[in-house]
């Protein structure tokens, strides 16, 4: 496990203020400080504008919720942070490098048991992107920090009685087996054809796990292409059955704003149960979806960019 950098002269979680943001600072457990935003930190009184994203999206939430964005100095942090932040959202940052749009940044690594549970007191929601994000060595890299990791997630905030879950997980789950063998009700197997899909078949079983076992929702995020650099435009470019697994900047904002705001609850219900656990495919206006489109129907999230538009550079 990679040692906590220290980041400030007070410990190693910070926070970012502006003109109109006023903290103080609180002591944690073990010393460790964090910068927490006064109430006025929700009360925004304007909506911000994003002509990247829909009317919906670029508002001031309706209530505005403390969310836990581990990885949130990870190419979908990035975005996803400051989508939060314009919906009027705490977002309280956790990841190995320092983040910076985000109301609290915490420095370290999701393996430290301590730390994330120190880093879920007060959250409503957790977005868990943080994770080795390809092919990797399993037992050094891919166990730890994928399946160890997202373990000292789900406990913490079953523990500390967070709401929801959001875990990133991806298409590749699924892919070997699409157009394949079906499951009762249209549902596609899991197949993995590398031990990185294999780490992220585990989170999701994890999740449904502690979704069944403990009062907390939790949503998998079978994630499509999320292009990390300008260099993957030409790549899908090039391959025509590729376009299929897009997903844009713009969409993943729109479905990660909308995974954390949905009401849900005891009140959702598909076919004919409650549902406290769903694993869906996030992906743009592509193909036909594997599950039927289960994320609309659940939280309302839909594709609105074809490749390649909805891209942030």
């Amino acid at each position: 496990m990679r040692p906590l950098e220290n980041i400030g002269d007070n410990g190693n979680i910070y926070g970012h203020s502006g003109p109109d943001v006023e903290g103080r600072r609180t002591a944690m457990a073990q010393g460790v400080w964090v910068f927490v935003a006064a109430p006025e930190f929700h009360a925004m009184s304007e909506s911000v504008e994003n002509p990247g994203l829909d009317a919906v999206d670029s508002g001031v939430a309706n209530v505005p919720l403390r969310v836990l964005l581990t990885g949130s100095n990870g190419a979908i942090g990035k975005i996803v942070g400051p989508a939060l932040l314009r919906r009027g959202h705490f977002v309280r940052g956790l990841d190995r490098q320092s983040s910076e749009n985000v109301s609290e940044a915490v420095v370290g690594s999701v393996q430290d048991a301590a730390l994330v549970a120190n880093s879920v007191m007060g959250m409503d929601a957790v977005v868990h992107l943080a994770a080795t994000p390809d092919v990797a060595d399993f037992a050094s890299d891919l166990n730890p920090n994928n399946i160890i990791g997202t373990h000292r997630v789900l406990e913490a905030a079953a523990g500390a009685g967070v709401r929801r879950v959001v875990l990133a997980s991806t298409m590749r789950v699924i892919n070997s087996a699409l157009g394949g063998e079906q499951l009762p009700g249209g549902l596609v197997p899991f197949a993995a054809t590398d031990y990185y899909a294999l780490s992220k078949i585990c989170c999701e079983e994890m999740g449904h796990m502690i979704a069944r076992k403990k009062n907390v929702e939790v949503i998998a995020a079978r994630l499509g292409w999320f292009f990390r650099t300008p260099a993957d435009i030409p790549k899908m470019a090039r391959q025509d059955g590729w376009k299929g697994g897009y997903l844009s900047h713009d969409d993943a904002c729109r479905f990660f704003i909308r995974a954390v705001e949905a009401p849900w609850g005891r009140s959702a219900v598909i076919g004919t149960k409650p549902v406290r656990y769903a694993a869906v495919s996030v992906l743009s206006a592509n193909a036909a979806r594997p599950d039927a489109g289960v994320a609309e129907k659940l939280i309302g999230y839909v594709g609105r960019d074809t490749f390649p538009h909805g891209l942030r550079f």
